[in-house]
């Protein structure tokens, strides 16, 4: 929307998915963070590191979620 976003509630988390759709039995790659408050039509942009798991063959998706909660 157009309002602000209070990082206070705010979280945003990145799996590993066997499909393109976000599940909670997803492997979380990176723990939920908190974004920092954005004003309205403002934008974040932020770089993180994972380390993916060992994981069988196959063709996997890396989906991130913007606000889980």
């Amino acid at each position: 929307g157009p309002g602000a976003i209070d990082g206070a509630n705010w979280n945003d988390h990145i799996v590993l998915s066997t499909d393109d759709q976000w599940s909670d039995a997803d492997l979380n790659l990176l723990q939920p963070f908190l974004s920092p408050n954005i004003p309205a039509g403002q934008f974040i942009s932020r770089t993180n590191t994972v380390t993916l798991p060992l994981v069988p063959s196959g063709t996997y998706y890396i989906v991130v979620r913007a606000d889980r909660f």
